[in-house]
């Protein structure tokens, strides 16, 4: 087996460089869009990430008291956050969607967690689901009749 000492050491490409130099721009407070590997967490990581998103972007912040639901956005990263609030059958429970634009389709990528009821989550979860559907239609209808599709 070989010890670390007798590896050779390579010397970053100038493609390798070009890669990471952008990534250690970004900014190192953005928010993690998919902190947990699976969607069911603890109340307490809950209201851990609802506390970082409040600190970042209490600013942008709207409640939606018909629905139980506090929403922030990130224009940075075209980011939405909505968290559940007492009152909602998911509770604890938030969904977070980021646009996502290519050259050639515009997407939005979701993720959600829960501490609550899981068909309720569920439930929420595909209603963000048809919404980001109805969003990508409109966006779709809109460059068609603009003439830049």
């Amino acid at each position: 087996m070989k010890r670390a000492a007798d590896l050779p050491i390579r010397r970053p490409t100038w493609g390798a460089v070009a890669v990471v130099l952008p990534l250690l721009s970004l900014p190192a407070s953005g928010q993690e869009f998919k902190p947990y590997a699976t969607p069911r967490i603890t109340q307490n990581q809950w209201q851990r990430y609802l506390d970082q998103v409040k600190g970042k972007h209490a600013g942008s912040a709207r409640e939606v008291p018909t629905q139980h639901l506090v929403l922030f956005e990130d224009a940075k990263t075209r980011t939405s956050y909505a968290f559940t609030q007492p009152g909602h059958p998911a509770h604890p429970a938030w969904i977070a969607r980021k646009v996502v634009q290519s050259s050639t389709a515009i997407n939005i990528d979701q993720v959600g967690y829960f501490a609550g009821d899981e068909p309720a989550f569920e439930g929420l979860f595909r209603a963000y689901l048809d919404l980001n559907d109805r969003i990508r239609e409109d966006i779709r209808s809109n460059l068609e009749k603009s003439g830049k599709q």
